[in-house]
């Protein structure tokens, strides 16, 4: 896909490897490259269906409730203005996954993945390595061209199916009337 701006500090989009490592409602540690997070109630960073987006040391992101201002730059580092600094403040780090096998995750729906046996994890996976590239205040587009241009195929294949039924039961037709005026 396509890295498309959205404005929004809290929307990443990870270009090349990596996953982003998320904590689920029942506490498993899951992992997507669904990067629309935002911030909850009680000031962590989450999904959109509220999962806890993951540091670097394995805990929730929390940015102080005074927080004025917000970034997370191309490595994750997330920092904040707080009152009486002039400066940023380092907050914290964004986990970010790498597998040796990405295709070997499982998919358990909603953009989520399980590790498995054949994913296996690399050793690197605690930030964000070189082949991972981290745009901010921007999302992913999916493919959509390419899969509407899949539908129209398959809807031009379904016609066109119609269209030789069509030709066959005419001639058919055509074959049933030519024996029938030879017969008169």
């Amino acid at each position: 896909g396509r890295n498309q701006p959205t404005y929004m500090v809290t929307d990443l989009a990870l270009l090349g490897e990596g996953f982003y490592t998320v904590q689920n409602a029942d506490g498993e540690v899951v992992f997507t490259r669904d990067g629309l997070f935002k911030i909850d109630g009680m000031s962590d960073v989450v999904t959109a269906d509220g999962s806890y987006v993951l540091s670097a040391g394995g805990g929730k992101i929390n940015i102080p409730i005074e927080a004025t201002a917000l970034e997370i730059n191309s490595f994750g580092e997330i920092r904040a203005q707080l009152p009486g600094s002039e400066q940023m403040v380092f907050i914290d780090q964004l986990q970010v996954a790498t597998f040796i096998n990405p295709q070997g995750l499982e998919s358990i729906g909603s953009n989520f993945y399980y590790e498995s046996v054949k994913a296996a994890a690399t050793p690197t996976n605690q930030t964000i390595s070189v082949k991972t590239q981290l745009i901010n205040n921007g999302i992913i587009t999916h493919n959509c061209e390419v899969i509407a241009e899949r539908d129209n195929i398959i809807a031009n294949d379904i016609e066109t199916d119609k269209l030789v039924n069509v030709i066959e039961k005419s001639k058919g037709f055509s074959d049933s009337l030519s024996t029938t005026a030879n017969r008169r």
